[in-house]
């Protein structure tokens, strides 16, 4: 009879201030480069803004998703999601 033996995952927190400061980085880079185009056409300067955060909120939702299931599941359906993507 075999134990099951649960593992404490860890975080890596040096890839996770990266990637969070890298998505930080390119919302100013986004709010940097439409600020006047938003402005004429939608008369909100945050218009993209907006909507870049809410894809940010949406991707990191996703990755927290991703990160919560084991990636062995997976291994039977790896040519399914090779080909289908």
């Amino acid at each position: 009879m075999r134990k099951s033996l649960k593992v404490k995952r860890v975080p890596d927190l040096t890839l996770l201030a990266i990637i969070l400061s890298l998505l930080l980085f390119g919302m100013v880079m986004v709010y940097d480069a439409s600020v006047v185009y938003a402005s004429d056409l939608f008369g909100g300067k945050y218009y993209f803004l907006i909507l870049q955060s809410f894809w940010v909120v949406v991707a990191l939702l996703a990755a927290l998703f991703a990160s919560a299931i084991d990636y062995h599941i997976f291994e039977r359906y790896t040519m399914l999601i090779f080909f289908g993507s």
